[in-house]
């Protein structure tokens, strides 16, 4: 008796697919090398720029170090996700922060750095160029 009943209530339920299964043939195959391309390679940036936070000597290198880290490794982090995500509101959010970045994040770099100079702030050189005359300097 219980056998029968569990044998009339139990159906076979399939699995949902996985996300992987989204990348079929040839043409998904390469967008999914792409994204994970562009991730890994803004991992890559990000880390980059990480160290130079920390190893470069003065503000305006380490403003730099910061603006490789926003534009190029975020901007590849999200280019990724934007290849992963496929045709979505995802993509659409995604491409509004990309969008935000780029247009933010080089102009509050270059607030700072004038910032900086109109504080007296000056940059580390290992020789002064402004002793050189124009013709050496190539601002003649």
């Amino acid at each position: 008796m219980i056998e029968a009943v569990f044998a009339a209530t139990s159906t076979v339920v399939a699995a949902p697919p996985a996300p992987d299964e989204a990348f079929v043939g040839t043409t998904g195959f390469i967008l999914y090398v792409i994204s994970w391309v562009a991730i890994v390679s803004g991992a890559f940036f990000v880390l980059v720029g990480a160290i130079g936070l920390i190893r470069m000597p003065d503000v305006f290198t380490r403003k730099h170090a910061a603006s490789v880290i926003d534009t190029v490794g975020a901007g590849l982090l999200i280019s990724g996700m934007m290849l992963q995500a496929g045709w979505s509101i995802v993509t659409l959010k995604l491409a509004f922060i990309f969008f935000l970045l780029l247009m933010t994040s080089p102009v509050a770099t270059h607030a700072l750095a004038q910032a900086a100079l109109a504080a007296g702030v000056s940059p580390e050189l290992k020789e002064d160029r402004t002793a050189e005359p124009a013709e050496k300097r190539g601002d003649a």
